[in-house]
């Protein structure tokens, strides 16, 4: 029989400790090339009236 793996409930939001400094460059480090393209690529639409 297979191994079953255990189903995990995420703790409470009030749970979660608050991100490090590290951590938080680390996402940003993570997502800026994604946050620029969207930038660029929304700045390329003209805008709606």
């Amino acid at each position: 029989m297979a191994d079953r793996v255990p189903q995990i409930t995420p703790p409470d939001a009030d749970e979660w400790p608050e991100p490090t400094p590290e951590q938080l460059d680390l996402v940003r480090r993570v997502l800026a090339p994604h946050i620029h393209r969207a930038r660029a690529e929304r700045a390329e639409q003209p805008k709606a009236a």
